[in-house]
């Protein structure tokens, strides 16, 4: 069973909402354009700008806390979000931020939630092919770099911060799982040097269809 929860990024707290289910194959903004918005086409959101997160619950309807398998002490709310087609990506929110803070996001979290949630790797290609991002030789500031391992698996993403073409260097900013940086910010500007290998780049799309409709957007 999963609870719909109205998820505020700036202060990371949630609140239960209700959530319009969606029957359609072609839908805007969650088939409730009342209660959400859609300006980006990706990941739902209301109109404030917080997440729509659907939490598991338990027996008695709450949000369910469970700890985690690589440290016990850590507990965690699992479920979901959505992408603009309305594709689940499994993730976990960390209610108590200020607890062993390595745990409240990963780069993946930092990189399309603003380091609301932790993302698997595998949950990546999801939103990648769902909200519009293309494929770009030439990033710029606010792209995504993903890193791919010799199977073409997603195991890093960041977004960028500036591109040096001549030096094949690109500054950005990152989380790494659960390492813990020093100082109070779990996330790091860092320069990597282009792999074409492992590393590609990827634009925020700016016609996405929505509706079966196209949708400008703005960046």
């Amino acid at each position: 069973m999963y609870d719909s929860l109205k998820i505020i990024p700036k202060t990371r707290g949630y609140q239960i909402i209700f959530n319009h289910t969606n029957f359609h194959l072609y839908h805007y903004a969650g088939n409730n354009p009342i209660r959400y918005i859609d300006p980006d086409g990706r990941l739902e959101t209301l109109k404030d700008g917080s997440y729509v997160f659907y939490a598991k619950k338990d027996e008695n309807g709450k949000p369910l806390e469970e700890p985690l398998k690589v440290d016990k002490s850590v507990k965690v709310v699992w479920g979901f979000i959505k992408t603009n087609k309305g594709n689940q990506i499994q993730c976990y929110y960390k209610n108590d931020r200020n607890n062993k803070t390595q745990y409240n996001y990963d780069c993946h979290g930092l990189t399309f939630t603003n380091g609301t949630f932790w993302i698997n790797n595998d949950q990546v290609d999801i939103i990648l092919n769902d909200d519009g991002y293309i494929k770009t030789d030439s990033p710029e500031k606010g792209d995504v770099l993903i890193q791919r391992n010799s199977k073409g698996e997603v195991i890093h993403s960041a977004t960028v911060v500036k591109y040096d073409k001549e030096n094949n260097k690109v500054l950005v900013i990152e989380a790494m799982g659960s390492y813990q940086f020093s100082g109070e910010y779990d996330s790091r500007i860092v320069w990597y040097t282009v792999d074409p290998k492992s590393h590609s780049f990827y634009k925020k799309g700016t016609n996405i269809v929505v509706d079966n409709q196209p949708k400008s957007t703005e960046e």
